[in-house]
C-alpha cells in the first residue's frame, strides 16, 4: 500500500497497512493524505472525486471550466479515463471518474497547466471536495 502525501504539486510516498482519506486545512491549503492500496492490474490507478460547489450561483461556470479540465486531462500521456459528470439529482455534485496508467502519470497531471490554473485555482475555491482512490472491483 502506499501513502500519498499532497499538498500542492508535491508528492511523497511511503509503504502503509490500511486505506484512510484524511483531510486537513493548514495554512489556507488543503492538505490531503491518500492511503491507497496498489493496484494488481499494471499499476494503474483510480480515483474518484466528489466536487460540491458552495454556491448553486457557481455551478454554470464550475460546469464550463470541469468540461475544459477534463478535455484536456483526457489528452495527458497515462490518461486512460477522465470523466466529468453532473448529478442531475442535485447541480451542485460533480463527480469525476479518473483512470491513471501509474501513480507517477498522476503526478505529472497534477503538475500540468489545466490542473493548476483551472482546477486548482479556479475551481476549488469553490467547491468542497471528496477524493478517493479506489481499487477496481468490476467493469464491463
Amino acid at each position: 500500500m502506499k501513502l500519498l502525501l499532497e499538498s500542492g504539486l508535491n508528492c511523497m510516498r511511503f509503504r502503509v497497512h490500511s486505506i484512510l482519506l484524511e483531510k486537513k486545512k493548514r495554512r489556507g491549503t488543503l492538505l490531503n493524505i491518500w492511503i491507497m492500496s496498489e493496484n494488481k492490474e499494471e499499476g494503474i490507478v483510480y480515483v474518484n472525486v466528489t466536487l460540491t460547489a458552495k454556491d448553486e450561483g457557481n455551478v454554470e461556470q464550475i460546469k464550463k471550466w470541469m468540461k475544459e479540465h477534463g478535455e484536456n486531462s483526457k489528452k495527458e500521456e497515462g490518461c486512460l479515463r477522465f470523466e466529468v459528470y453532473n448529478s442531475q439529482r442535485d447541480p451542485r455534485v460533480f463527480i469525476l471518474n479518473e483512470r491513471w496508467s501509474s501513480a507517477q502519470a498522476l503526478d505529472v497531471h497534477k503538475q500540468q497547466k489545466s490542473f493548476t490554473d483551472i482546477y486548482a485555482n479556479l475551481v476549488l475555491p469553490l467547491v468542497d471536495r471528496d477524493s478517493h482512490l479506489s481499487n477496481l472491483i468490476s467493469s464491463s
